[in-house]
């Protein structure tokens, strides 16, 4: 029986854990990369890694809403961040971590399809005309 109970115990603080990066892409990156600057509701940080690399890192730890690819940009839409991953010069990648209603609701993020798009009321009802 105290095995039983361990084993839960085990398996939720688990599951807690892993939930608590789900919700929060901005401390995750805030906790992996350096910061490199910041403006508003905008934050911008430094990988060492190329874009592809820092890309599969992010979402593998916080599962994006939607990722879309911009030439070599690439982008991670959740709930209220856009996370936009980009190449640095000399090397590594720039990441910028943007607040959400900044510019998605205005659709800055349009161009990038289903998942960058303004909300609005036609699109959260099924064929709500």
């Amino acid at each position: 029986m105290r095995r039983r109970v361990a084993m839960i115990g085990a398996v939720c603080a688990a599951l807690l854990l892993g939930g608590c990066s789900e919700d929060e892409p901005r401390d995750f990156v805030g906790d992996l990369y350096d910061k490199t600057g910041s403006s508003a509701d905008t934050v911008n940080y430094h990988s060492d890694d190329p874009v592809d690399r820092t890309v599969s890192k992010i979402a593998a730890e916080v599962n994006p809403a939607a990722r879309a690819t911009d030439g070599a940009n690439q982008y991670l839409r959740y709930d209220d961040e856009v996370i936009i991953v980009s190449p640095a010069t000399p090397s590594g990648s720039n990441i910028v971590v943007e607040d959400v209603d900044a510019k998605l609701n205005n659709g800055a993020y349009s161009y990038l399809g289903p998942g960058f798009t303004p909300a609005s009321a036609a699109q959260d009802n099924e064929g709500g005309k």
